[in-house]
Formats: C-alpha cells, sequence, structure tokens
C-alpha cells in the first residue's frame, strides 16, 4: 500500500496485533511487537433512567405545537411544520426555502 508492504500477526482471541512489520521498497523494516497486557480497571457506567420523559405520538405532534420541544423538532421532521394557521414552512432537503406569515 502506498510503496509499503505489511505483514500482521494477529491474537485472534484477544482481537489485538502481536506484531507488525512493515517494508518499503527502499529496504526500510520496522517491526512493532506487543510485549505486555495489563488489564484495565472495570469501570461502571450508569444508563441514565428515560422514565421521566414523556412520550409523544408522531399524530399528536399538531395538537401540541405551542410545546417548546416539539416547536424545536418540528422543523426538522419530513414535510417540515405545515398548517393552516399564522404561519407555514416549506421544507425541501431539511432546508427551510420560505416562511409565510
Amino acid at each position: 500500500m502506498n510503496g509499503v508492504a505489511y505483514d500482521v500477526r494477529w491474537l485472534v482471541d484477544l482481537n489485538l496485533p502481536q506484531t507488525l512489520e512493515t517494508a518499503t521498497v527502499g529496504g526500510r523494516k520496522e517491526v512493532t511487537r506487543l510485549v505486555q497486557l495489563e488489564a484495565a480497571p472495570i469501570r461502571s457506567t450508569v444508563i441514565p433512567s428515560s422514565a421521566g420523559y414523556e412520550v409523544i405520538d408522531y399524530a399528536d405532534l399538531g395538537d401540541r405545537e405551542r410545546d417548546p420541544f416539539v416547536m424545536k423538532v418540528q422543523h426538522f421532521l419530513p414535510g417540515g411544520h405545515q398548517h393552516g394557521h399564522e404561519h407555514a414552512f416549506t421544507f425541501g432537503g431539511g432546508v427551510a426555502f420560505a416562511s409565510l406569515q
């Protein structure tokens, strides 16, 4: 690859390279070897609960148009935010082209 030959010997059980040998067209060789492994400390991850989140059905977005979250997200939805009062946004490829009031 780009004038360099690679030879990799892989430790399948550990999913790690044991040896990486490179050789250039000019004859330069380099060998990198795995010489020691150390176990990393296990860290526990706390995943926050989603129990406090409200579930909003897609069909109900129009009924909740004044909800701050819905106001933020509605312009990113397919078809944009379109209805028959006050304002309308036309989306094409996710970009707003016009705003009518």
